[in-house]
């Protein structure tokens, strides 16, 4: 296989490792080989611009996931073997076998230093989650412990991925305790924000279909994109009624500036 090393592209930099969050602006022969030996070969190739000197080997595939105009490699980071909360890196390969972006979410080596030790037992660190949940312990479900490292500014701590389930109210909280000193690093609920179905392009219809000229421009005006260019989506933390969470004012300034609306 070819060395496919980046010469002209663009970035986005991340803000905490000074890395960059995503490469773009490219189109990269992928050559020939699966999705997962061609990701690894590109990865190989940009470890020093991409922050994964030292550390592209302790990348595992988590998923393929084949969409219908690309294919996406997602892999998840790994130090002595546990996972890292959220460090993942992907990589999108075009149906035309061209690679034309890559997401990075890595931890450098450089920032690989650990603080403290597992010392805190799986079954303290479930108890600790749940009374870091709190209220009466009916209905009330724990559910593992799962080892993981949790970056905290320059460091990553040992900890615990617990989930507390709850009845009634009906909640799911994701708990993440520091096996070091049974701290909680982190909790949220999965249930919090109300959720809405919604049909996207993902990433666009271009790409989606291939041969875009005959189905979405044959005449030369543009074609409303076929059912099939659509990829069904969950919208998540769009708050009471849809109308009120986090992403909501944003979305409502882009519509509005495009002449889309009113969005309530």
């Amino acid at each position: 296989m070819p060395t496919l090393r980046l010469r002209s592209y663009k970035t986005i930099p991340g803000e905490q490792y000074g890395t960059p969050k995503e490469v773009w602006g490219f189109h990269m022969r992928a050559g020939r080989g699966s999705p997962q030996r061609v990701t690894r070969a590109f990865l190989r190739s940009n470890a020093p611009l991409l922050g994964l000197a030292g550390i592209h080997s302790h990348l595992s595939v988590q998923r393929v996931i084949h969409s219908l105009g690309a294919t996406h490699v997602i892999l998840q980071q790994r130090h002595r073997r546990i996972p890292i909360f959220r460090a993942y890196v992907t990589v999108h390969i075009g149906r035309d076998g061209h690679i034309y972006l890559v997401k990075n979410r890595a931890v450098p080596r450089a920032v690989l230093e650990e603080r403290g030790r597992f010392k805190l037992s799986a079954r303290r660190a479930r108890s600790r989650a749940r009374r870091a949940v709190g209220g009466g312990r009916r209905g009330v479900k724990v559910v593992g412990a799962d080892k993981r490292w949790f970056p905290v500014e320059d460091t990553i701590r040992p900890a615990y991925r617990v989930r507390v389930h709850r009845e009634v109210p009906r909640e799911e909280w994701i708990v993440y305790v520091n096996a070091a000193t049974g701290g909680v690093l982190s909790k949220y609920d999965n249930l919090a924000s109300a959720r809405a179905a919604a049909r996207v392009f993902d990433p666009n219809p271009v790409v989606a279909l291939g041969d875009w000229q005959t189905l979405l421009s044959p005449t030369g005006r543009p074609r409303r994109p076929p059912d099939r260019a659509y990829t069904a989506v969950a919208l998540e933390g769009l708050g009471s009624g849809g109308r009120r969470g986090r992403h909501v004012p944003r979305l409502r300034r882009i519509f509005q500036s495009r002449g889309i609306g009113p969005v309530a």
